[in-house]
């Protein structure tokens, strides 16, 4: 009777190709797992910010410009006047009056990077809860306090993951959006260079570089911008050509 020889691996040449596959996976997978949580939230910024452009649109096409919403009127006036015009286009499930708590986690977010502070006070403003579980909270003010091009602009601080979720950090799950009556809604500042080193150290300003870029790569950049896993890398948009990404 004739027997048939197999090649076959030993028990220790499995145990040690499974070794491999394990180390891989280990290396892969968290990063998989980070990148499919980043574009979860680029897409919520984006979503969040047409919604908005949209609500702020539809008011102004029923109310007119907002100088004609102002006239007359005091600070918190006004505060209450965009809340209420704004909103009235918006899915809410939940409202916040100023200086209380229950739609952000706290008053202040935390920045981007150790050592660095943002001391906006979000929940001084009117804010609310969206049908989305995240957060808004509503700032308008005039060209009389500056950083404003015209009559009346606005500050739109938003949690992607609403009060109870998140790190509560600015760049990661808080981001700013800005608006005029001329422009609409953009992202946080016009970016130039300046605005997008805020962006790498602070997270402020991190709006402007989702709604350009798609991506959240300055999760993997030092506070200068410096690729973490590929230090002859430094993201810019403003390079020739651009470095949006550390891949």
């Amino acid at each position: 009777m004739k027997l048939n020889k197999y090649i076959a691996f030993t028990l220790a040449e499995t145990l040690i190709v499974m070794g491999i596959i394990g180390v891989v996976a280990a290396l892969t997978i968290p990063n998989l797992n980070s990148s499919t949580a980043d574009k979860e939230k680029v897409a919520k910024v984006k979503k969040i910010y047409q919604n908005l452009d949209d609500a702020i649109s539809r008011a102004h096409a029923v109310y007119g410009p907002q100088d004609e919403w102002y006239s007359g009127k005091t600070e918190a006036e006004r505060y209450k006047i965009f809340f209420e015009r704004v909103t009235e286009f918006m899915k809410v499930q939940k409202t916040c009056s100023p200086n209380t708590t229950g739609c952000f986690t706290k008053n202040q977010g935390n920045a981007l990077k150790s050592g660095y502070a943002v001391t906006d006070t979000i929940q001084k403003f009117y804010q609310a809860i969206l049908a989305d579980g995240s957060s808004v909270s509503f700032f308008p003010f005039s060209a009389d306090s500056g950083g404003c091009s015209e009559n009346y602009c606005t500050t739109i601080y938003v949690d992607i993951d609403g009060p109870t979720k998140g790190s509560f950090t600015y760049g990661k799950d808080i981001f700013i959006l800005m608006g005029t009556q001329r422009e609409g809604l953009f992202q946080a500042w016009s970016l130039n260079s300046t605005e997008m080193a805020k962006c790498f150290k602070f997270g402020n300003t991190c709006s402007a570089w989702i709604m350009q870029t798609d991506n959240m790569d300055y999760l993997n950049a030092d506070a200068s911008g410096k690729c973490k896993n590929n230090t002859s890398k430094t993201l810019n948009l403003f390079a020739n050509p651009p470095v949006t990404s550390c891949k």
